[in-house]
């Protein structure tokens, strides 16, 4: 109530001297409309009530540019809000396009039959595939493996295995 009397009488001051300062009053009133939540719709009900009155011998066309001052404020709020949307819309996509990338990399990589791995630029295994777990015997629950690594034996350890595992056919 007192907002939209306050709008009756910044309205009616603008009416009577139509000059720039009493049309900013307008910009202020959307502003605090903001603040105090107040709607488009109850604003231009309350316009529509104050222009169209019985008695009212307003210049529709001078009041409808107050109207839009005032609702200026208001029409920038709601585009940054759908415009924000759009941008999270988009972003939402992008993510949803992403992980569809990302299982079927992994569903591809988990089907190769040699051991994959990824590295991170410090040499770190940030990735393997299931053949390497069952080549190495080292599991995705160790990740992230540093170097040195530690399915890297000795070369003595590793003639050892090698040998053992020709000779079995398997090795753990």
């Amino acid at each position: 109530a007192d907002f939209h009397a306050s709008y009756a009488a910044a309205l009616r001051a603008y009416l009577a001297a139509r000059g720039e300062d009493t049309l900013a009053v307008g910009h202020e009133l959307g502003r605090r409309a903001l603040q105090e939540q107040i709607s488009i719709l109850e604003i231009v009900e309350n316009h529509s009530h104050l222009v169209d009155g019985p008695d009212s011998n307003i210049d529709t066309a001078a009041a409808l540019q107050f109207l839009l001052q005032t609702l200026a404020a208001l029409d920038v709020v709601t585009r940054g809000y759908l415009d924000g949307t759009k941008r999270y819309e988009r972003q939402r996509a992008r993510a949803d396009d992403l992980a569809d990338r990302d299982e079927f990399r992994t569903a591809l990589v988990n089907s190769l039959q040699e051991g994959f791995f990824v590295a991170d630029r410090t040499g770190a295994v940030t990735e393997i595939n299931d053949a390497f777990a069952d080549i190495t015997g080292y599991g995705p629950d160790g990740l992230p493996y540093s170097r040195p690594h530690p399915w890297r034996a000795g070369e003595g350890a590793s003639n050892e295995r090698l040998a053992r595992l020709l000779a079995q056919g398997t090795l753990q």
